[in-house]
């Protein structure tokens, strides 16, 4: 195995506005970092740590993930309702 990783996982566009770039923070856990359309910086969202982690996704009022048990996957929905409300 490398001995560093790669800085980012992935880069998505959100409500066809905001750039989410998908950033490591440690080894299996990492933060989504919003930007607006002009590249300035607006709010990092840390997801909740879950065992098997493989996606997740932001949507207007909730975010959804697959999570990896065993033989099968797993697809779970969470409400946010402390999100930014400008934002989202």
């Amino acid at each position: 195995l490398p001995d560093k990783m790669c800085a980012f996982q992935g880069i998505d566009i959100l409500f066809d506005r905001y750039l989410s770039v998908e950033r490591f923070i440690d080894y299996g856990r990492y933060v989504l970092d919003i930007f607006d359309e002009n590249g300035q910086f607006l709010y990092t969202f840390q997801p909740p740590e879950i065992k098997g982690l493989k996606l997740f996704k932001i949507f207007k009022d909730k975010f959804i993930t697959i999570v990896e048990e065993e033989d099968s996957d797993i697809y779970i929905e969470y409400r946010i309702d402390n999100l930014p409300k400008e934002l989202f």
